[in-house]
């Protein structure tokens, strides 16, 4: 705390310090120069001396192998696949964070010896890493940083470290506000113009993956609903879209203005077994051949219903019995002549000869 009326806040300062596990240090007006003798003091006390290391070797833990701050420095070494990492002098032990509830564990990624050396965590919905060594060439006790920060891959470290920790997305303000919202391959965009005036205007264009740079797919709208445009589109095509988004307004002579535009990109991918969109010339293709394999032809109306409208129901057929009756003829002659050349028996004479052997049997009997 700072300022002649410091005072009047000690009890609120002081809260806010053990709330971070801190100490609280007064710091009356012209007295900003005792800042540095304070902090190397409590440098020097026993809750941060204890956490001081002189010289440790860095390793990974084996999970975090693949992690993004290590990218490009990979070392050649089986047991520790990150040996080209410099030796680490000069540090100050990071202590361990209490994940926030729902958010995941921190990530201790890099170790010095038995001690965390870098950790990652989350915090709201942005992250933050720990790191804190001596940034001098050396005090005498061979408490030094420097050469850390000044080897190649040192510095390699630090950089991937600030990548890893900037924003994936944009926080800087817009003229226009774009939502994306993805129901399978149909993504809608609510769009938020920041100056919105009357008869304010919104133009979409579209760039398909690889389409021509100079014919997008331009979708004006005019609905509004509380001051938000919204359009709907398909991602059929795998890749990355292009989308500018104006907001186009009329000026004194009746022209079109483009107050205000926004460009964004859409990535769209899936995998092969949900490939099912066909070009439309294909199936015309393939229903054309269909067609003339069944010696038919493709038939294009908008009311598919109305193709049976004219067709005949009823086949029509002309028959000449001739031929059939000859054949049946032919083969009823052989038959006889097989019955008559072999004594078989029509099936009247063997039903006839059953009933005369009955009587005959009777007969006897009696």
């Amino acid at each position: 705390g700072s300022g002649e009326d410091a005072n009047s806040h000690i009890a609120d300062m002081q809260r806010l310090a053990e709330d971070g596990n801190g100490k609280y240090y007064p710091i009356l007006t012209g007295h900003a120069g005792e800042i540095g003798t304070m902090m190397r003091s409590e440098l020097k006390g026993p809750n941060i001396s204890e956490f001081a290391f002189k010289e440790e070797i860095i390793t990974v833990p084996n999970e975090y192998y693949s992690h993004p701050i290590l990218e490009g420095i990979k070392g050649d070494s089986t047991q520790n696949p990150y040996d080209r990492l410099p030796t680490v002098t000069g540090f100050f032990a990071t202590r361990e964070k209490t994940a926030q509830k729902g958010k995941p564990q921190p990530e201790k990624i890099l170790q010095a010896g038995y001690v965390p050396l870098y950790v990652q965590w989350q915090y709201g919905n942005g992250r933050v890493g720990a790191y804190m060594s001596s940034l001098s060439s050396g005090t005498g006790d061979g408490f030094s940083g420097s050469s850390f920060l000044t080897d190649p891959q040192g510095e390699m470290l630090i950089e991937n470290i600030v990548n890893t920790l900037l924003p994936t997305t944009d926080i800087a303000p817009h003229d226009i506000d774009v939502v994306f919202s993805e129901d399978n391959y149909t993504t809608t965009m609510s769009i938020y113009p920041k100056n919105l005036e009357e008869n304010d205007n919104i133009r979409i264009k579209i760039y398909d993956p690889g389409q021509n740079p100079n014919d997008p797919t331009v979708t004006p709208t005019t609905l509004f609903w509380d001051d938000t445009a919204r359009v709907a589109f398909e991602t059929k095509q795998a890749g990355v879209y292009t989308i500018i988004v104006e907001q186009i307004r009329k000026d004194n002579g009746g022209n079109d203005v483009v107050v205000a535009s926004e460009e964004l990109y859409k990535a769209f991918s899936y995998s092969r077994e949900y490939h099912t969109f066909v070009e439309v010339d294909v199936i015309d293709a393939y229903m054309s051949d269909l067609a003339k394999a069944g010696l038919g032809k493709v038939v294009e109306s908008e009311s598919p219903s109305s193709v049976f409208s004219d067709m005949d129901i009823v086949l029509h057929m002309t028959y000449d019995p001739r031929m059939l009756f000859i054949i049946i003829s032919i083969i009823l002659f052989l038959l006889d002549v097989a019955v008559r050349k072999f004594k078989f028996k029509w099936i009247h004479e063997i039903i006839r000869d059953r009933k005369e052997r009955k009587k005959l049997m009777e007969h006897k009997t009696v």
